[in-house]
């Protein structure tokens, strides 16, 4: 599976796309995994703001999708977001022929370069103007460069020349260098694997000839030429096997690949882009979870392996010492006659040897011997039955065998608490092993393309129609400005402070949509903040509205003014039904009347005007849905972000209702 971009990648996005943003204003910016960022941009004349998500050793291009971590706050996006934040994009270009991205970005008299290196150990730069080291995704010294704080900024080493600044001359005295035909196009042409081989492919030519002369080799670099002139086209390729796995992405049509591979083609480079690495990088996450929890799944079958035999030793040991003090109670006599042997004044007063010796002559049989005595721990060594056991000769034979019982017993108790956290072990290894199916559906559902629509509040009714309202006053006056179209609908609350909402209708009046459109402008409105049951809308065409207001007057921001009769619905309930509906492997929250939201929806809440905070909320709400909604759903609801639901409340609310409508 390809997992960067190639040269010919990045020289496409930059002239083809990256262009376009220059003039463009950073909104934010915010961290995309361990190695990546989300640049989101604001553009004239652009209504959603592109979201340029470049990752070092891997990418850059613009993103539907949503993988940004916003929680996550480093020293590097810090630097970034007070150098950027508000700059204007400026400059995009690649350096030379290399896998290297040079942004520009200027704010007031300030200057700064942001590089993405796509290339393996790459990092991504931000300097000042003079080039000098202000952060960087990762400090580290190489061989050839340092990336250090205050450091100059000195780009990778080239590897191939500009094919397009140098002469077939010297490129075909590179190319002579390799051994055969591919190796040659890759060294020369400072191509990857894939685009020689189709350049050997187009050409009819051996790929594992050595032998080409200068005339052919400028066939060759015409056929380059051509394949960089359609890439330039703006298509994208996706590569994918029999199995329906990604194997590669490209700007042109890869027709070496055809016999094996399907092709799936794209008007779109950027978005063929965008949706390959995407799925990479949900195939990626879910290996890294899924070793992660293999790895501790390794951890704790070691941990069971090693309980149990702590186990066994207790076991064993517990055995030993019942079977001495057995043998002790079965020997009581000789071994009371021995202790008492070592007890006499003459045998203390023996070496060690002779006093052995002496007992052993004296009281021992057949059964029992001694075979040490300890004198400095008042303690022999006897061999009863041939087992070694030790006796204390300041006690009686019936108390030594006592406290053999004693931690016979106490390696049981210790057993039996091994053998509970064995229990225990294994209950969380069988929990490991259900979520390594979990996981997977759990990395799927972090990442999700989101639909231009969804910064909005939105329905689609239940003929399709889209309707989409601002959150705030800026959302209304670019609704308005940017969106509004003569022959939609507009429909506002009968009160001052609401949603200004779109019914993209295309001129035709669709009942169903209009009810839809009318529930989501009563219920963002201060209607709902006033705990009002309903409220009155109006409905007028787009023409209607006008951003011009009467001679002398003035328009605030969002506002606007509305020409001619306005069509009222009235007492609108103030009552939104909330719900999740899946897509796209992940669940979205949406919202609208309790018919449409029941249509499409895994489950969903009926909330009215109340005293309960939407952050507060929706935190009870998400934990609703995940104890409701069955197991196959739970990881979905799981990574859901508790923001994406409290943005859909509006305002202190009431849950009237909960209904579940997928059971497991």
């Amino acid at each position: 599976m390809k997992n960067s971009m190639s040269v010919l990648d990045i020289y496409v996005w930059v002239n083809k796309w990256g262009s376009s943003y220059i003039g463009c204003f950073v909104n934010n910016i915010y961290l995309a995994g361990n190695s990546g960022i989300i640049l989101k941009l604001n553009c004239k004349g652009i209504v959603e703001k592109p979201l340029i998500i470049a990752e070092a050793s891997r990418r850059i291009h613009t993103t539907s999708h949503s993988i940004s971590e916003k929680g996550r706050q480093t020293p590097f996006l810090q630097a970034l977001r007070k150098r950027l934040r508000n700059a204007i994009l400026t400059g995009i270009e690649q350096l030379g022929w290399e896998r290297v991205v040079k942004m520009t970005f200027e704010k007031g008299k300030e200057k700064h370069y942001l590089y993405v290196e796509i290339l393996p150990r790459g990092v991504i730069v931000l300097t000042d103007s003079e080039s000098r080291i202000v952060y960087a995704s990762q400090f580290v010294k190489m061989r050839d460069r340092s990336i250090i704080p205050k450091a100059k900024y000195v780009p990778p080493p080239l590897k191939a020349k500009n094919p397009f600044e140098t002469s077939i001359k010297e490129l075909y005295d590179a190319f002579s260098q390799r051994k055969n035909v591919i190796k040659g196009l890759i060294g020369s042409l400072g191509v990857p694997g894939e685009i020689a081989e189709e350049i050997v492919f187009r050409a009819g030519i051996d790929k594992k000839t050595s032998n080409v002369s200068l005339s052919d080799f400028e066939k060759l670099y015409e056929i380059f030429r051509e394949i960089v002139n359609e890439s330039l086209e703006g298509k994208g390729f996706i590569v994918k096997d029999s199995s329906g796995n990604y194997v590669s992405v490209l700007p042109f049509k890869p027709k070496h690949l055809m016999e094996k591979y399907t092709i799936e083609e794209y008007l779109d480079f950027n978005n063929a882009l965008d949706k390959y690495f995407t799925e990479f990088l949900k195939q990626l996450r879910i290996m890294e979870a899924l070793e992660a929890k293999e790895n501790e799944i390794v951890r704790l079958r070691k941990s069971i392996e090693e309980a149990i035999e702590i186990k066994n030793n207790y076991i064993e040991k517990a055995e030993e010492y019942r079977r001495k003090g057995d043998l002790i109670m079965q020997n009581l006599n000789t071994i009371a006659s021995i202790i008492n042997c070592f007890r006499s004044k003459n045998v203390r007063k023996m070496s060690s040897q002779d006093a052995v010796r002496f007992c052993n002559e004296t009281y021992g049989s057949i059964n029992v011997r001694v075979l040490e005595y300890l004198k400095d721990k008042g303690r022999i060594v006897l061999i009863i039955n041939g087992e070694e056991i030790e006796v204390d000769i300041r006690v009686s034979p019936y108390e030594n065998a006592a406290k053999y019982y004693e931690e016979a017993k106490e390696k049981r108790r210790k057993a039996s608490r091994v053998d509970e956290k064995i229990a225990e072990l294994k209950r969380k290894l069988e929990e490991l092993l259900k979520e390594e199916k979990v996981v997977v559906e759990e990395e799927k559902a972090k990442i999700r393309k989101r639909e231009w629509y969804e910064r909005y509040h939105w329905s689609i009714s239940e003929d399709g129609i889209l309707i989409i309202g601002g959150r705030d006053a800026d959302q209304n006056e670019s609704l308005v400005r940017k969106l509004l179209e003569p022959n939609d609908i507009f429909v506002h609350a009968d009160v001052h402070g609401a949603s200004a909402v779109i019914v993209k209708c295309g001129g035709k009046i669709s009942e169903k949509a209009l009810r839809e459109a009318s529930v989501i402008a009563a219920s963002f409105s201060k209607a709902w903040k006033q705990g009002l049951a309903s409220a009155d809308v109006y409905w007028v065409w787009g023409n209607q509205v006008s951003k011009k207001p009467p001679s002398g007057e003035y328009l605030t921001k969002g506002a606007f003014m509305i020409y001619g009769r306005k069509n009222y619905i009235r007492n609108v309930p103030l009552k939104l039904a909330l719900g999740l509906e899946e897509t796209d492997g992940s669940l979205r929250v949406i919202v609208g009347s309790e018919e449409n939201v029941k249509r499409r929806a895994v489950g969903y809440v009926i909330l009215t005007p109340g005293n309960k905070d939407p952050y507060r909320l929706a935190k009870e709400i998400k934990k609703i849905f995940y104890e409701k909604l069955p197991g196959n759903l739970k990881a979905k609801v799981k990574v859901l972000s508790e923001d994406e639901i409290a943005m859909e409340i509006p305002g202190p609310s009431t849950i009237g209702k909960v209904v579940i409508l997928k059971r497991s």
